[in-house]
């Protein structure tokens, strides 16, 4: 007998899948996408059709895994994309989530593991770069090692060496504020106060005729 199933739409706008497992009628909530919904109710038939079928309100994560991997995965991808999903949900997914009841997993943590593993492939490709293609550039230059991150430094060195305002060179090194820039570079900044009286009695009193001895008297009188 082929498994009953339908897609419903409920008053608050998401679509609900309804099947038989047996003579029990199950109900789930998909979401507000129908394709999603059509989605979910083919993979449920089928799996009833192969009674291959685990209620999900009661399975854990890790027992769902190992049944995806054996029902799915193994029939749909290539053995090293299934080695891959294998070491992944090993080393990283079963630690995050155990056992725990599928349904109690909110998306909201699924976003969040998904990020923390992005931003470890992107460091690790990073390092890998480094080591390919920076440092024997390094070599090939006749240049000692340094880390790639000392570009950085590098740069914003030379940046207030040649007299950069330094909020341009904060918002360059991507600095929330430029109180950091200084913060951190602070001792490469040059003593600006150095002729800060000299600038200050020209901004009040204009250039003076140094050729007019008066005037250079008057200069020498001020200073002291």
């Amino acid at each position: 007998m082929m498994a009953r199933g339908s897609i419903v739409k409920r008053p608050s706008g998401n679509y609900a899948i309804v099947y038989y497992v047996g003579t029990k009628q199950k109900w789930r909530t998909i979401g507000p996408v129908k394709s999603e919904a059509e989605r979910a109710l083919r993979d449920v038939m089928t799996r009833i059709d192969r009674s291959q079928y685990a209620d999900l309100q009661k399975i854990g994560f890790e027992d769902f895994a190992k049944l995806w991997l054996r029902d799915y995965a193994s029939l749909s991808v290539r053995p090293k994309t299934l080695k891959d999903y294998e070491s992944i949900i090993r080393n990283h997914l079963s630690s995050e989530f155990e056992n725990r009841a599928l349904t109690s997993i909110q998306p909201a943590e699924v976003r969040e593991v998904i990020a923390r593993l992005a931003e470890r492939r992107s460091s690790k490709t990073a390092r890998g770069l480094v080591k390919r293609e920076f440092h024997p550039a390094l070599t090939r230059a006749g240049l000692q090692r340094i880390r790639f991150h000392d570009l950085r430094h590098s740069y914003a060195t030379l940046l207030i060496n040649q007299g950069e305002n330094i909020k341009y060179v904060s918002s360059q090194l991507g600095h929330a504020s430029t109180q950091i820039t200084v913060d951190r570079y602070g001792h490469l900044l040059p003593e600006v106060h150095n002729g800060a009286g000299e600038r200050l009695e020209k901004t009040l009193f204009g250039e003076k005729d140094l050729s007019n001895p008066l005037a250079a008297c008057e200069i020498s009188t001020f200073s002291t």
